[in-house]
């Protein structure tokens, strides 16, 4: 499977710091990308969007994975968004 150039793009500006809030990371990879990624439709993924704190555990895992970062770093963009 063909991995979309920009995970590296978005993992190497989380591992810099130049990424600090999850929500950033949609601000270079379209929803559309995550939907399909996330096996999610449109809908979906903008109620995501809205409220990341109702993904599972396992999308976060596929979201560190393609990012190559940690899932404990991918949760910590998410606690910066809330606080």
């Amino acid at each position: 499977m063909h991995k979309d150039v920009r995970y590296k793009a978005v993992g190497d500006l989380i591992r810099s710091g130049n990424i600090t809030q999850f929500s950033q990371i949609f601000d270079l990879i379209p929803k559309s990308v995550w939907a399909k990624a996330l096996h999610k439709n449109t809908n979906r993924m903008d109620d995501l969007m809205d409220h990341p704190e109702e993904l599972r555990y396992k999308e976060i895992k596929t979201i560190s994975a393609l990012l190559d970062v940690s899932p404990s770093l991918v949760i910590k963009l998410f606690d910066k968004d809330f606080s």
